[in-house]
C-alpha cells in the first residue's frame, strides 16, 4: 500500500515503528562502539604483556598448515629470527624431527576439542604443556616448552 492510500493512523503507527527502529539501531550502535572500544584496549593490555615480557609468545593458524600469526620480541632474542621471517611460515618446519610426532599428537587432540564444541557446545580442556627443540637460525636446536590452548 502507498503511503497516500494509508489514514492518518496508519501513518502515525508506522512513524512509531520507524522511531523505535532508529532508537534500537542508536543504542546497538552505541554498543558496538563501547564493545570496540573495550577491544581495543584489552589488545593494547596483551600487546604490552607479550611485549614486555621474556617468554615467548607465538600465535598460529591452523587451516590445512599450521602457520605463525604473531610472535613476540623475544622471539627474535631467542631464535634469531626477526618476526618477518617466520610470518605465514609453519612452525613444524623449525621443530626436531624426533619432537614432531608428539606435537602432532597434542595437535590432534587440540582438533578433536574443537570439533567436539562445534557438534555438542561442550569444551574439552584443551591445554596441554609439552617441550621440543627449535632450530635457531644458527641451526642449533633449542629446548623451547610450550603451552598451549
Amino acid at each position: 500500500m502507498k503511503d497516500r492510500d494509508k489514514d492518518k493512523e496508519q501513518l502515525q503507527n508506522e512513524l512509531m515503528e520507524l522511531r523505535k527502529k532508529i532508537t534500537e539501531l542508536e543504542r546497538i550502535k552505541v554498543s558496538q562502539k563501547q564493545t570496540e572500544e573495550k577491544l581495543t584496549k584489552s589488545e593494547e593490555l596483551y600487546r604490552l604483556i607479550a611485549e614486555s615480557t621474556s617468554d615467548v609468545i607465538s600465535l598460529h593458524k591452523f587451516n590445512l598448515k599450521a602457520t605463525f600469526t604473531y610472535i613476540s620480541p623475544s622471539g627474535k632474542d631467542i631464535s634469531g629470527y626477526e618476526f618477518e621471517e617466520l610470518l605465514a611460515k609453519s612452525p613444524f618446519d623449525f621443530i626436531h624431527p624426533d619432537d614432531k610426532k608428539k606435537l602432532f599428537s597434542v595437535l590432534k587432540n587440540y582438533v578433536k576439542g574443537k570439533v567436539k564444541k562445534l557438534l555438542t557446545g561442550k569444551e574439552l580442556p584443551i591445554t596441554k604443556r609439552i617441550e621440543y627443540r627449535f632450530k635457531d637460525k644458527e641451526g642449533n636446536w633449542r629446548d623451547f616448552q610450550s603451552t598451549g590452548n
